[in-house]
């Protein structure tokens, strides 16, 4: 007998329909064999638990139901064949309780909002999933139980609006009510909007539909819970706890629902939760369910079953005797699940049970008839009165404010431009105080994307929180313009080739100028502030200046050498290149082969080859074959075991791990050679052989000693080429061994590849055919070619492979002072701290820096050859060339004549003929010296992660090497030997599919098509549009920048569609608070008494920018994006705006709405600067009116916002006292809720509160604000510890606890009529007004 686990059925691509069920399959599915159980497609009317998951256990005969008792009941009764699931450690275990509990309680009313309470996702989606699953005519009664069930879990978050059909009814029923009593035609005294009356649902509930509403409180709910879930990882959790988070996390990502917000936050903002799903998903569960162990039949499907179902269903749902039909069917389940009928229930229930079926029979009449118009089943079964709106449609037609296009170039203007002019006449001027950011120089040769954008919008935000800290700052935006990517762009590379080096430069010069130029326009678009006006860039003739300077100074300190050695060399691109500019395909194809040398000495005292008489061979194994031209020597590890085999009447030399794998290619498959001698590597280098390719008259080769040689790979032999590889050169070194690279600049072969033919080589590209045309002459001296895949070093810029060549190249000593660049990285403070030992092994793994390039476009190396090729650089020659292009300019260098004496130094003219060289300083070297612009240490460095080998490296080792033993100058303590203090790096900017974007996948966002909304649904168009265009949902550089801040920019940053459409709600929320707020603030409400509602809201406020400021401080954007949105849906819009409604539209409009006004604009200054300067532009005319009133962008971020003299409370018993009215509130809300999910309640003024709380502290702080409770909690009346009618027409209760004491929020029919004016239920009758409205109305109203 197996297992049988009743589940709800498959939906949406997953197992099941429901969280629990569907983490008990993954849970049975990765613990328990599979013949063990069996999966039942059920229902809960099916079980005797009335509960899903159910598991049926035969050998104990009993059910067992919810997932945390079934895992448990596997652990202590596991099925025999199969072997007792892991139980938990300790510690293990106790993480699975908490999160079992917290996905249970925080996640499952989340995940029952999304699918249930939404109307049109439950009507487009979960509804119609329920009907594929559920035998006729169960759709009709169980999925509205569900959902209801479903509904109470959800109904404590205050969110029954998403059921946007059950509010029309409420809204037209009381409408109609309205309109036939008579009392929603009032005088029109009462609707003046002085009064109120037509105003009464603006702000800004009033300005959104019910569905923007939810989607913005949603977020604000979906992150407190998907913040909690994103810090664990699942994967190391037990697998209950592990299985649970699926089955949560994959109903809130896998559906296809129309008002996708858990999908949309998820994909936004919690990647590694997305990729839990997707992983565990694959991992888990085969992708055709068929596979899973189901039951050919499902659970009580029979025709009888399922009518005697369908009829119980019915039987529930008829008032008053489904109260009592439930209680007596849970007690005979009750009893089946104990094992025994022997529970009572009285000839009452049999009389009872038989009324029920005839009702119900009665019932199912109705039913059939009313239903007969339904759609099939399997389509949405609900007709709704009116369209929903889409997200792509959220606030069209303006309802939502939106900039205008034509105000944004100069809200743009007051806000970057003239605000850094401002801060830097305004805020303190000495050195200590300013806050210094040195640009890191993008690069000149092409339009911005995003990644751009982000990183000045870092730095701008960072920027502006200095200001509102009261520091100056000080910001020269930059320009890298130097190198091979501009000049490849400027000029055709065909023609490149023809054109002199002066016109190259003037044709990338002019490129690059145009570039600046254009890349400035964007970035001030972004609304970047800067000095603009003082930009510099790395070819201007002073910056060139200095950077020739420094080179002299670490010339002149011996740190910079000319060798002929190996170097990374780019035949696509004709240079020399760095280690920072190589990117490495891992997918690259080489064409490897095992080659034969012959030994021709030193044979005598090798144990195996004494006396030998056959030829002796050495066996080297290379994926390019290529270098062989080159080779010079065959190293070997001393300490390695090599074996002499026999082959024939020929020995073979191969170490002995690696004898297997040769063997195959000197014998084939399962032949095994005779061992005839073993020695160690150190005998054998007395040995000598020929390399065939050097030619007749070469001289026998050396073997080595190779530290570097292992027995991984190859034969355990290797051919070393010293002027093709780094290791090979080191180890040729010290011994004489001369270098050689017969190979050009365009990466072909010279005459002398091969001597004794040199055609058969020469011009021959080592990268195409190379390699075959050495092993073709070769001949049967290669014993195997075969295809190696491996990683490879390209070119970051052409994007093809390049090669380890020989050339005389110019270097900068690293090692001399790679100890004093350790030391100064140790100073600094980076962000993210990981930083630190990036740019640390780095700088390790350097010896020495390729500081020349053979390109026309850059800065010249300031030296002079002698016809035989030897350099001259000393500091008379560096000097005069320095003076000479101070006078000409560096293009001179390449224009003036070969011979032009002008560039010879007086002391050297007449010695002999000397010439200028053509090398240029790497692009590295020139942005790295931009340090060199200041005359102290910048407080931040910010660009990529890529750049702690490129820009941060740089300019570290540029600044050490000339600073490091200088520290008797006066500049050293001021500078600091790093040129940085702090040290931020970001992420790459990534598509929505999580891939980098780049050219050749087509997938680059520019940071234009965030702004202007090309990447989201058109606006919905209005109705006297007619046939016009789609408009863009374009809300500027505010979009884009708070793009950024919300993201963590620390990791790779995710753009696309789902990541802006958050976006854009949180901006447009923003925007409706601003109107909201700019439209009814009251300059009387400056003298107006402060009630606790309105300094509740304001010590949330300063709360709220503390910890925006705390983040901002910390540069953790996104985490004050998160605060900032909590406090706006939680505290501002969810509590103080609700509350505040009745006083601003039908009492004095006072309140606290200035200083939240002003508030708010300083937390959003950072980020979205557009928005402030708009909104401080439309603010009332008497604020405008007011001189003493400060711009929210220059104001001091910790200033107050409200005079201390106002706030009248004891502060510290308010905040002692606001968690528990907040926790009343939500109790309130909670039980609201029931009442509007039974349709008993519509407005929360329609109902009255009673409250039940002990004595305590919790009771004096709600009896020290009792007069104003009604107003907090937005309800006609309020009493403590008063009587609950027994006789009324309703009433539901919600129990919590104060300070671990029991409470009970009682939600009732309020006991006064409605005042026409306030709507409140506080008037003496119907059709009159309330005390407080009549006597703001007057005596005057009839």
């Amino acid at each position: 007998m197996v297992l049988q686990l009743h589940v709800w059925g498959p939906a949406f691509g997953l197992p099941s329909i429901d969280a629990e069920c569907l983490a008990a399959i993954a849970y049975l599915t990765q613990t328990l064999c599979p013949a063990d159980y069996q999966l039942v497609q059920s229902s809960p009317s099916a079980v005797p638990t009335q509960h899903l998951p159910a598991l049926h256990d035969p050998s104990t005969a009993t059910w067992t139901s919810g997932f945390p008792s079934i895992t448990t009941h596997l652990h202590t009764h596991p099925p025999p064949t199969s072997s007792s699931p892991l139980v938990p450690n300790k510690k293990t275990a106790a993480d699975s309780t908490a999160y079992t509990t917290f996905l249970t309680a925080q996640a499952s009313p989340l995940l029952a909002l999304s699918l249930y309470v939404s109307s049109a996702n439950y009507a487009a989606a979960t509804r119609p999933a329920y009907s594929a699953i559920l035998p006729l005519p169960l759709p009709w009664t169980e999925p509205p139980a569900v959902r209801a069930t479903m509904a109470r879990r959800a109904a404590h978050l205050g969110m029954s609006s998403l059921d946007t059909d059950a509010l029309a009814e409420r809204e037209r029923a009381e409408r109609e009510r309205g309109v036939a009593e008579g009392w929603v035609t009032v005088p029109a005294v009462y609707s003046s909007s002085s009064l109120g009356g037509s105003n009464r649902e603006k702000g800004v509930g009033g300005m959104l539909t019910p569905e923007q509403r939810a989607r913005i409180r949603l977020e604000g709910l979906a992150a407190e819970v998907l913040d909690v879930l994103g810090e664990v990882d699942w994967m190391a959790q037990s697998a209950g706890a592990r299985c649970l988070a699926f089955g949560y996390l994959a109903l809130m990502l896998v559906p296809e629902v129309p008002r996708p917000w858990l999908r949309e936050v998820l994909e936004g903002r919690y990647g590694g939760l997305c990729e839990f799903v997707r992983g565990f998903r694959r991992e888990v569960f085969p992708e055709e369910g068929a596979e899973l162990p189901w039951a050919r039949e499902g659970g009580g499907n029979g025709a009888v079953a399922v009518g005697m179902r369908f009829v119980r269903g019915v039987v529930a749902e008829v008032p008053l005797v489904g109260e009592q039909w439930g209680r007596w069917w849970t007690a005979r389940k009750k009893g089946e699940v104990l094992g025994s009928r022997g529970v009572k229930t009285g000839s009452g229930g049999d009389l009872l049970l038989m009324l029920g079926a005839g009702l119900g029979l009665t019932a199912v009449s109705a039913g059939v008839f009313f239903y007969r118009g339904l759609p099939p089943f399997g389509e949405a079964v609900q007709v709704w009165r009116k369209p929903l709106v889409t997200l792509g449609s959220f606030g069209a037609a303006g309802a939502i404010p939106r900039p205008l296009p034509q105000t944004r170039e100069q809200y743009i203007q007051r806000c970057a431009d003239d605000f850094y002019k401002w801060q830097a006449a305004n805020r303190p001027a000495d050195a200590d105080a300013e806050f210094l950011l040195h640009d890191g120089p993008p690069y000149a040769n092409g339009s911005l994307h995003a990644g751009h954008a982000l990183n000045k919008i870092l730095k701008d935000m960072i920027l502006r929180v200095k200001v509102q800290q009261g520091r100056r700052v000080a910001y020269i935006p930059g320009w890298d313009c130097h190198g091979l990517p501009i000049e490849l762009k400027a000029v055709d590379a065909a023609a490149g080739k023809r054109m002199s080096p002066g016109a190259i430069r003037r044709a990338a010069r002019k490129l690059a100028a145009k570039t600046v130029v254009d890349q400035m326009k964007s970035f001030r678009a972004y609304a970047v502030m800067a000095d603009w006006d003082a930009r510099w860039t790395t070819m201007d003739a002073a910056y060139e200046i200095r950077q020739l300077r420094l080179f002299r100074d670490l010339a002149r300190r011996g740190l910079v050498y000319r060798r002929y050695k190996p170097v990374y060399w780019s035949p696509s691109s004709g240079t020399a290149l760095a280690e920072a500019e190589l990117e490495y395909n891992e997918a690259h194809v080489s064409r490897a082969a095992y080659v034969r040398f012959p030994v021709v000495g030193g044979c005598e005292g090798v144990p195996g080859l004494e006396g030998f008489e056959g030829r002796v061979w050495a066996v080297v194994w290379t994926t390019t074959p290529w270098t062989l031209p080159a080779n010079r020597a065959v190293a070997v590890h001393e300490e390695l075991a090599y074996h002499v085999v026999r082959v024939g009447g020929d020995a073979y030399l191969v170490a002995e791990n690696c004898l297997e794998r040769v063997a195959k290619v000197l014998l084939g498959e399962g032949e095994t050679p005779e061992i005839v001698g073993t020695v160690k590597g150190s005998q054998l280098t007395q040995l000598r052989y020929m390399n065939v390719l050097r030619g007749k008259s070469a001289e026998p080769q050396p073997f080595m000693h190779g530290s570097f040689v292992t027995d991984g790979s190859g034969s355990g032999l290797v051919h070393c080429a010293p002027g093709h590889g780094f290791d090979d050169y080191l180890a040729c070194l010290p011994l004489g061994i001369p270098v050689s690279a017969p190979v050009d600049n365009d990466g072909m072969f010279t005459k002398e590849a091969f001597p004794d033919q040199p055609d058969r080589l020469q011009g021959i590209s080592v990268l195409d055919g190379g390699s075959s045309a050495v092993l073709d002459i070769l001949g049967d001296d290669v014993l195997d070619v075969h295809e190696y895949r491996h990683k490879y070093p390209y070119d970051w810029r052409t994007k093809q492979p390049i090669i380890i060549r020989a050339t005389a190249q110019w270097f900068a000593d690293v090692d001399t002072i790679k100890d004093d660049a350790l030391a100064a990285i140790d100073q600094v403070r980076f962000v993210p701290e990981n930083g630190k030992n990036r740019l640390e092994s780095f700088v390790k793994g350097r010896s020495e820096w390729c500081v020349s390039r053979q390109r026309a476009w850059g800065v010249p190396i300031p030296a002079l050859y002698e016809p035989n090729g030897n350099a001259v650089m000393t500091d008379e020659v560096i000097d005069h060339i320095i003076a000479v292009i101070q006078e000409r300019g560096t293009d001179a260098w390449w224009t003036d004549a070969p011979d032009d004496p002008a560039w010879i130094p007086e002391s050297l003219r007449g010695k002999a003929d000397y010439a200028r060289g053509r090398d240029t300083m790497d692009v590295w070297f020139d942005s790295g010296t931009s340090w060199t612009m200041t005359d102290r240490q910048a407080d931040l460095y910010l660009e990529g992660s890529d750049q702690h080998r490129g820009w941060f490296q740089s300019s570290l080792l540029t600044r050490v090497a000339a600073t490091a033993d200088h520290s008797a100058k006066p500049t050293t303590n001021t500078l600091g030997l790093s040129p940085f203090k702090t040290l931020i790096t970001h992420g790459f900017t990534l598509d929505k599919e999580g891939k980098k974007m780049s050219k050749s996948l087509g997938n680059i966002i520019s940071a234009d098509q965030v702004m202007d909304g090309s990447l989201l649904p058109p606006l919905k168009p209005k109705k006297k549009a007619g046939n016009a265009p789609p408009t863009k949902d374009a809300l500027g550089p505010d979009a884009l920048r708070l793009w950024v801040a919300s993201s963590d920019y620390t990791r790779d940053i995710v753009l696309g569609e789902t990541v802006l459409k958050t976006i854009h709600q949180a901006l447009l929320k923003y925007r409706t608070t601003i109107k909201m707020l700019t439209g009814s603030m009251h300059a009387a409400a400056r003298t107006a008494p402060l009630t606790a509602v309105d300094q509740i809201a304001l010590l949330q406020l300063r709360d709220a920018m503390a910890e925006v400021g705390r983040h901002y401080d910390a540069h953790e954007f996104n985490k004050a994006f998160s605060a900032l949105n909590r406090w706006l849906t939680n505290d501002l819009s969810a509590f103080y705006l609700e509350a505040l409604k009745d006083r601003l539209y039908c009492a004095d409009g006072g309140g606290a709405l200035e200083p939240v006004f002003v508030g708010l604009l300083r937390m959003l200054a950072p980020v979205t600067p557009v928005l402030v300067e708009e909104a401080w532009e439309h603010r009332p005319q008497w604020l405008k009116e007011d001189g003493g009133a400060v711009h929210p962008l220059r104001q001091l971020y910790d200033a107050p916002v409200v005079d201390a003299a106002r706030l009248t409370l004891d502060q510290t018993a308010l905040r002692e006292a606001v968690p528990v009215l907040m926790r009343v509130h939500a109790a309130i809300k909670a039980a609201s809720e029931l009442a509007r999910a039974d349709k008993v309640l519509g407005s929360s003024l329609q109902c009255g509160v009673v409250l039940e709380v002990p004595e305590g502290r919790a009771l004096d702080a709600l009896g020290r604000y009792k007069e104003e409770l009604e107003a907090m909690f937005v309800v006609s009346s309020v009493e403590l510890n008063g009587a609950v009618a027994e006789d009324a027409e309703w009433k539901y209760c919600e129990e919590f606890e104060l300070d671990g004491e029991p409470c009970k929020a009682w939600v009732l029919p309020p006991r006064q009529a409605k005042c026409p004016r306030c709507w409140r239920y506080v008037a003496p009758k119907e059709d009159e007004l309330c005390g407080r409205c009549e006597e703001v109305v007057g005596e005057g109203v009839q």
